[in-house]
């Protein structure tokens, strides 16, 4: 009976240890998998920025060359580093002036729009989607 004890008591301890290694591999598995996920979402958030602020320099320099030459209709590629954007064509509006930027950077885009006085000062600032 002794000798019957034992064996029972190896089995439930090696199911037991079975059990608990499948347990720690299903958390160590899932932690790996949301570290994946957070870090893909920590680039597509990085490079969205990117194109953001490239945009936003279009937008300055928009608004420096409409304030420099008030003839300046816009419609240009701007290069900044290895990196482009877009001046849109300036349009006016009665008083308001408006000058949009688009950039990218590596399928991110962002779309810009920034009113102007007719002193040139700034109104508003946007991100169209």
């Amino acid at each position: 009976m002794k000798n019957r004890t034992n064996s029972q008591s190896g089995y439930i301890a090696l199911v037991t240890v079975i059990i608990l290694m499948a347990i720690l591999f299903i958390i160590g598995a899932s932690l790996g998998i949301s570290t994946y996920f957070n870090r893909a979402d920590l680039v597509a958030y990085e490079l969205k920025e990117r194109s953001y602020f490239l945009a936003y320099s279009c937008i300055d320099i928009g608004h420096y060359k409409a304030w420099d030459n008030l003839d300046y209709t816009g419609n240009e590629i701007i290069n900044i580093d290895s990196e482009t954007c877009v001046i849109d064509p300036i349009t006016t509006i009665g008083t308001n002036t408006f000058i949009e930027a688009r950039a990218s950077s590596s399928k991110n885009f962002s779309h810009l729009k920034m009113s102007l006085d007719a002193e040139l000062t700034t109104n508003g600032f946007s991100e169209i989607k």
